[in-house]
């Protein structure tokens, strides 16, 4: 023992403040023969190890391995000595054979240390630190053997950089293998959390945090060392935006536990391909000049070298991001002549290869000014049809202008409007025009192509500035003049046309030329635009009374693949709408799905009219479904999403005026909220378009929005609902009727309905039953052709009376609606839809239904408002909203009726 260093037996500490990691752990388990966990240096290995096996009930045998273990008869000694602590003479006839002179004394050693375990027939965890530091081949082979005749009572945990060289494929084939990899132990947002505020007390926010997170992928080392720098700096969002391998700590561990150990043609191979965001072999056999690189990916790889695969079959690779950074930061110390050299060899691989985005970011990167310009000239038509605007426009920021000709600088124009840059837009708008003319028409020497494109570009100006006349003449000339081979702009021109009829209110003239647009997009494979113009398109048939068209334009969306793989910018948009189209439909699960997936996607593109519309439209859904706390929730998560956009006034109002009137059809009013006022949607319909300079993606993007003169009256109309749902019955007839008198032709359907419908439910109140049926049939003939259900079935039992009468009513020849009211009333009643929460569906609140149930116990009024802690005048004012909503004149009434829709708990 004299000649062993008895600190290597030792398993380490828990470090002070570690971070619990269950769901590591669950994928831990005593019960298989090896559990092998193998990551990058940093990434937590070993605390996992520790954290795990500190809470087994079995005794530990713990080595911590180096370099000089590597000489077989050591490493033995370790590794019997290590078990004879933990288990007291189970490795001492072992221990007498590894000392003999025979040469086979190490496989007769683990021999008759495999016995010795099986006959002890105690369960014993013995675990290898390290275990990457082992290159010697005899050692392998012994631990193999081992392994291949591990004793049952036996459990060998192994921490290694790299995949040892033992028969881990036989093992993981067999399922005899625990595993946990670089990807497991990767920091997910709340350990990350938990390790940055709690551990490293630094108190981040959330938002923060997330950062943090992203950029280092997780890696454990690497926040720790971004969090001691953190606790020397003040400004923690300028760190945290600036954070890069660059970074004094995590280059010099980097440097000191990775790099130092490799290889001097491994280093050399590594820094000269930090330059790629991505590569292969072949890409990296040409940049090097070698031919190995396939063999150096696959070490690279096994050795966990912060190589990560991109695709299943190990073809792409990238580096982690700080890692690259490190790398290409000591790259640039061989000189700018290098890194110069480097990227012009990956263009031109790139563009020899028809991945032309990748060739014009390195021809960039090493200031190939005039490849990039031929690049761009090349390809500028598959540039537009992919929709990445702000990756372009970064292109041409980057190209001196005097390397710029006419025709790109025009496209460099549309793509400042197109991202928000009005300042630099319109600098660049006077500039060209002063070469073409105000019209583009004006001086000789421009083509019909520079012409029409001008064109083309005024026109979505004027359109989003809603000079729609103005536009109507510049997209006409446009179409004009273009050359029949410039698809894109002719699409682009033609989607503008449709959108000028559309706010012009022409909507049937619209969907002729959305149509014709979406066809064009379609067939020059124009992802963007189709995708824009589609959703326009899907809308107006929403709108517009064609709901299964709007559902079919949806699911050519959804199942929709262009040319390339990346997402589509808006891409989201096709599921909300999708969602918002089911909605209609009654089809509540299937709206909820796409609803939850489409915001997901536009809350990231920060699409802030779209997330209220389809908050709202998911809130209303889980409503519907007796989910009311959800519901809010959505709304809720709605406020969060668009007050970290900044939005413009106009949004917040509308946000608002859906949160208000979630919150007061759940039955939880917030006193504070004015945002339904009326007036406020009286304000916003004097605007249309005067707050929306935030949003990107100005022009092509605005085709798909409503007017805010239609949100106004949306918020009207929600105004409206609030006074009928608040006893306010009077005044709302009053908002409502003066909607009623902006009813003609171009206003949507659907929100004709909605007003009719809660026109009805207003008179209603008031006693007005010849008035209410009227307003009712009348939304049901608007309707009732393409199945827009749901307006009605979410209003519940008011409805449902008011259909009997509307049924009453209808003539033998009005067979399509006598069907439509007939399935309205089913689904109003049906008791196993599902989620469906009764007192939801008859348009009871939770505090209705509460009061409703203890007047069926039998409670009097003064023993029902002390169980609901509330005064007597209150209770009263909740009973006369139950009888309203019932239908019903007394308690006796109420209950029979409650009893008859099941909304009472069973006696």
């Amino acid at each position: 023992m004299d000649a062993l260093l008895v600190t290597k037996f030792h398993m380490p500490l828990l470090p002070d403040g570690a971070i619990p990691r269950p769901r590591l752990n669950n994928k831990l388990s005593s019960t298989t023969k090896v559990s092998l966990i193998c990551a990058s240096a940093g990434f937590g290995k070993t605390s996992l190890a520790i954290a795990w096996l500190s809470r087994q009930a079995l005794p530990v045998a713990w080595l911590s391995l180096d370099e000089n273990d590597n000489e077989a008869h050591r490493f033995f000694s370790y590794l019997l000595t290590a078990l004879n602590l933990c288990m007291p003479g189970v490795a001492e006839k072992s221990f007498e054979l590894l000392s003999s002179p025979a040469s086979p004394a190490i496989m007769a050693a683990m021999t008759q240390l495999i016995n010795d375990l099986e006959q002890a027939g105690r369960r014993v965890i013995l675990a290898l630190d390290d275990y990457h530091l082992i290159e010697n081949q005899e050692i392998h082979a012994a631990v193999s053997f081992l392994i291949n005749h591990q004793p049952p009572h036996l459990h060998l945990v192994f921490l290694s950089r790299t995949e040892p060289p033992l028969p881990i494929a036989k093992l993981r084939s067999k399922n005899q293998l625990n595993e946990v990899g670089t990807e497991d132990l990767r920091f997910n947002v709340e350990e990350a959390r938990c390790f940055l505020n709690r551990s490293m007390s630094l108190g981040l926010t959330g938002e923060q945090v997330a950062k943090l997170e992203k950029q280092s992928e997780g890696w454990v080392t690497g926040l720790q060392l971004a969090a001691l720098s953190l606790r020397e700096l003040r400004d923690a969002n300028g760190f945290i935006d600036s954070m890069s391998g660059e970074d004094r700590h995590i280059t010099d561990y980097l440097v000191s536990e990775v790099i130092a150990h490799q290889d001097t043609d491994i280093q050399d191979f590594l820094m000269q391909t930090s330059i790629l965001k991505r590569f292969n072999a072949d890409l990296c056999d040409d940049l090097l000049g070698i031919e190995n690189s396939q063999q150096v990916l696959e070490q690279l790889e096994r050795g966990n070298l912060f190589i990560i695969p991109l695709d299943n079959n190990r073809c792409w690779y990238r580096y982690h991001h700080w890692f690259a950074e490190m790398l290409s930061n000591r790259l640039c110390t061989r000189g700018k002549q290098e890194v110069t050299r480097l990227h012009r060899q990956a263009a031109s691989w790139f563009m020899a290869h028809s991945m032309w985005e990748e060739a014009i970011d390195h021809a960039l990167e090493a200031k190939d000014y005039d490849r990039v310009i031929s690049h761009l000239e090349t390809h500028i038509d598959r540039i537009l049809a992919r929709g990445h605007f702000n990756i372009y426009l970064q292109w041409f920021k980057k190209v001196p202008a005097d390397y710029m000709p006419l025709t790109l600088t025009l496209h460099q124009l549309f793509f400042l409007y197109e991202m928000g840059e009005f300042e630099a837009f319109d600098q660049c708008l006077q500039q060209i025009g002063k070469q073409l003319g105000p019209l583009g028409n004006g001086k000789e020497g421009a083509t019909p192509e520079q012409r029409g494109i001008f064109l083309a570009i005024k026109g979505i100006r004027s359109a989003s500035l809603f000079a729609v006349d103005e536009a109507r003449g510049h997209f006409r000339d446009a179409l004009s003049v273009l050359p029949e081979e410039k698809r894109f702009w002719r699409t682009l021109a033609l989607g503008g046309y449709g959108f000028c009829q559309r706010v012009s209110g022409a909507p049937g003239k619209a969907i002729q030329t959305f149509r014709k647009a979406v066809s064009m997009a379609f067939d020059e494979n124009l992802s963007f635009c189709f995708f824009m113009y589609s959703i326009a398109l899907a809308k107006l048939y929403m709108e517009y009374g064609e709901l299964q068209r709007a559902l079919e334009t949806c699911r050519t969306l959804v199942n929709y693949q262009g040319s390339d793989d990346e997402d589509i910018p808006f891409s989201g948009l096709a599921h909300v709408v999708m969602g918002q189209v089911y909605y209609h439909s009654g089809e509540l699960l299937h709206a909820e799905k796409y609803l939850k997936n489409g915001l997901k996607k536009i809350t990231k593109d920060g699409d802030v009219f779209s997330i209220v519309d389809g908050s709202l439209i998911l809130a209303l859904c889980l409503l519907d479904q007796g989910r009311p706390d959800q519901g809010i929730e959505a709304m809720d998560e709605m406020s969060a999403s668009i007050d970290s956009l900044a939005p413009p006034d106009s949004v917040t109002l509308m946000a608002a005026s859906c949160k208000g009137l979630i919150r007061i059809l759940s039955g939880k009013p917030a006193s504070t909220d004015k945002g339904f006022l009326p007036q406020g949607g009286r304000d916003l319909a004097d605007k249309e378009y005067p707050d929306l300079s935030p949003l990107n993606f100005q022009g092509i993007y605005r085709t798909g929005q409503q007017p805010l003169t239609c949100y106004s009256n949306v918020i009207q109309l929600f105004a409206a609902k609030m006074a009928v749902e608040t006893h306010r019955a009077d005044e709302s007839i009053l908002i409502l009727s003066e909607l009623v008198s902006t009813f003609d032709d171009k206003t949507s359907l659907l929100f004709r309905a909605d007003v009719l419908i809660q026109m009805a439910l207003a008179h209603r109140r008031l006693g007005n039953d010849a008035l209410s049926v009227e307003s009712l049939k009348s939304a049901v003939d608007l309707v009732a052709p393409e199945n827009y259900c749901q307006i009605f079935i979410r209003e519940g039992l008011p409805v449902y009376e008011l259909l009997k009468q509307v049924g009453r009513r209808l003539g033998p020849d009005e067979q399509e609606a006598m069907c439509f009211v007939g399935r309205v009333q089913k689904k109003i009643v049906e008791p196993s839809r599902p989620g469906r929460s009764q007192d939801a569906s008859l348009g009871l609140t939770p505090r209705e239904l509460e009061v409703l149930i203890c007047l069926a116990k039998g409670a009097n009024y003064a023993t029902t408002a002390a169980q609901l802690f509330v005064s007597v005048n209150t209770l009263k004012t909740h009973i006369k909203g139950i009888y309203s909503k019932l239908g019903v004149g007394n308690r006796t009434q109420a209950i029979n009726k409650a009893k008859e829709f099941r909304l009472l708990p069973p006696s």
